[in-house]
């Protein structure tokens, strides 16, 4: 195999190493696991804070949102190819990379010579960086790299963006690699001094620090090709091309779609968590504050991120990010104060829109802004009834249901006019029914 341009891991000076584990301990509980471990070990030792600083994980709490800008001002067909491969992650995981006309906390460059090559700082290691220097090196990319350069590089530099390192640095693999022949066939293949490759390849991980797989994977996109050649066993590392199934599932445990959070309502702000450990939250202004608006809540946008909306008689002004402190209007409904307005995906494409209430007729949008909608009949129209809304087929798009004392008559088709009855609660008044996808 040919020689391929491999990535480093850009480490802080260490006189930043200790601000920067405080951040990241500031920013994801989860990044000090390991010291809190320490600490209930050895109450009685006090360890420098020098090295509890290489202990601390880089990852980022709650949704992702991270702002990016391009060094060099490239074309914009390239920032937007460059952009449209880093967003890759968002398959799999809650990230989102905008990009912005001001300071940025993603900092592309494309610069070669002493500082060139493919490369990015660790996860929230990149806040400690001056806003003038890069935080992330695509050496030389152009429209005309292949496309299969930016599948492989860009997501990996990415991936360390968002805190992953190198997955060929996992002790399993390290195990595998001969010394010798690592640092030879390196010092030929790349021109790397012997300490480089100890660095970046021969030195494991500390896997008590990490949160990771049970098991390294050898086709990880955060993973180096390592030839057969250097290996003890003689089985080469394919190292990974793209984002692989494993590295989804890992993306997914660590920045989970679809986490629900609580926010509070006063007046006209809205404070709400980014992680379920919050006490305090972040604040949003939106609607006007009167009591007769009735605030929703749903995905309108499809990216996974959930906003508010504001109804004001037959107009639903909804947000298109949750820090929009205005909102694009739609009429819908004819502003009766009776009407009950229900919110769900009722198409399965990602994202949820309105249904009216009136009686037993459901009259729901296929897009948010539908005006008109398409009813179906469901229910007896007693103002007894109450509706619920949920996927109880696991389809990807949600149906009705009634409750009726302890029944619920439930759909498998948004289409039904009668569904199936389930027994389920006491029937008292006082109940309140709930709708969600539990696990135990």
């Amino acid at each position: 195999m040919s020689a391929v341009t491999v990535c480093t891991v850009k480490q802080l000076p260490l006189e930043l190493q200790v601000p920067a584990s405080e951040r990241a301990l500031q920013l994801d509980e989860r990044n000090g696991r390991v010291i809190r471990a320490l600490q209930r070990m050895s109450a009685e030792a006090e360890i420098p804070k020098e090295q509890l600083a290489i202990l601390v994980g880089k990852f980022w709490g709650g949704s992702v949102r991270l702002t990016v800008t391009f060094l060099d001002n490239p074309p914009q067909d390239l920032r937007s190819r460059i952009l449209a491969h880093m967003n890759a992650w968002q398959v799999c995981a809650d990230v989102t990379f905008v990009e912005t006309a001001g300071t940025a906390q993603v900092r592309v460059a494309r610069q070669g010579g002493q500082d060139g090559g493919y490369w990015s700082y660790l996860g929230t290691d990149i806040l400690q960086i001056a806003a003038d220097r890069p935080t992330l090196n695509l050496d030389g990319f152009t429209m005309n790299t292949a496309e299969s350069e930016y599948i492989r590089v860009v997501r990996h530099e990415t991936g360390h963006t968002l805190g992953f390192p190198h997955e060929h640095l996992r002790q399993e693999i390290v195990d595998r690699i001969d010394r010798d022949k690592a640092i030879d066939f390196y010092r030929q293949m790349y021109g790397w001094p012997a300490d480089k490759t100890i660095r970046n390849v021969l030195t494991a991980l500390d896997e008590s620090a990490l949160i990771s797989t049970a098991h390294a994977d050898p086709t990880s996109i955060m993973c180096y090709w390592l030839p057969a050649e250097i290996m003890r066993d003689g089985i080469a590392v394919p190292g990974g091309s793209d984002i692989d199934t494993a590295d989804m599932e890992f993306a997914r445990s660590v920045y989970p779609v679809g986490h629900d959070r609580f926010a509070v309502r006063r007046g006209n702000q809205i404070i709400f968590q980014q992680r379920m450990s919050d006490f305090a939250g972040q604040v949003v202004g939106y609607g006007n504050g009167s009591s007769e608006d009735q605030y929703l809540v749903g995905d309108w946008t499809g990216d996974g991120k959930d906003k508010l909306a504001v109804r004001r008689g037959n107009q639903i002004i909804y947000q298109r990010n949750i820090t929009d402190a205005a909102g694009t209007a739609v009429g819908y409904g004819n502003g009766n104060s009776e009407d009950q307005y229900l919110v769900g995906d009722w198409t399965g494409d990602g994202k949820d829109k309105l249904a009216v209430r009136r009686d037993n007729q459901i009259i729901y949008q296929r897009n948010i802004t539908d005006a008109a909608g398409t009813a179906v009949g469901y229910g007896n129209g007693n103002s007894e009834d109450q509706y619920l809304v949920g996927d109880w087929t696991g389809d990807g798009k949600d149906k009705l249901a009634v409750r009726r004392g302890s029944v619920l008559i439930f759909q498998r088709r948004l289409s039904d006019s009668k569904g199936i009855e389930h027994g389920f609660g006491n029937g008292n008044s006082e109940d309140q029914y709930l709708a969600g996808a539990f696990h135990m």
